[in-house]
């Protein structure tokens, strides 16, 4: 019932403004609800701009400065609610922003594990000489079956990020099909520290 209500909404007829008689109609955050937002907000952005985050999580809740006004909305609307988005509705939003950024957090911090466990024991196997600092590729990770690094996408994923951390150097080697892509150590980069 919802749904059909909101596809057949009259927006103006809900307290709608417009700029311009062609211009979208819109509804702003009441003034409590604008003070709660933008309290979020702050903090927020503290954090996403801390530079502790890992890059996939932090463009993931980058998308949130947009995801909490527009959940408020639809909550708004979904009550029946005319004029400006209330706080009830705003507040509802945050909270949901919360449960959802816990659940990010978790996922992309499996992602994260793998990657950082994948890149650890890369450099372990260099350490042992089982990979030569001067040039190897992927393939020769992941062909040999080493523990926690069989997996192509695995073995891969730790590269980049050894690479992103200065660890490794990527080259690319000319070949007759497609460029082959060759890891060196980097003398200058300390290892990853164990966690």
């Amino acid at each position: 019932a919802v749904f059909d209500e909101l596809d057949v909404l009259d927006a103006l007829a809900r307290g709608a403004e417009q700029d311009a008689p062609d211009a979208p109609p819109f509804l702003r955050l009441a003034p409590d609800a604008l003070e709660a937002f933008t309290d979020w907000r702050t903090g927020f952005e503290a954090g996403l701009r801390g530079g502790d985050l890992f890059p996939a999580l932090e463009s993931h809740l980058a998308k949130y400065r947009k995801l909490v006004p527009a959940l408020a909305l639809a909550f708004h609307l979904a009550d029946g609610h005319a004029g400006p988005v209330g706080f009830a509705s705003t507040l509802r939003a945050l909270h949901w922003a919360v449960y959802l950024e816990s659940h990010a957090r978790r996922c992309y911090g499996m992602a994260h594990d793998g990657e950082a466990d994948a890149a650890r024991r890369i450099v372990e196997r260099i350490k042992k000489g089982d990979l030569p600092r001067d040039g190897f590729g992927s393939r020769d990770v992941w062909r040999r079956g080493w523990s926690g690094l069989a997996d192509q996408k695995r073995v891969a994923s730790g590269l980049d990020l050894l690479v992103e951390l200065g660890h490794l150097e990527a080259w690319q080697e000319p070949t007759r099909t497609k460029p082959r892509t060759l890891y060196f150590a980097n003398p200058k980069a300390n290892p990853p520290a164990r966690h």
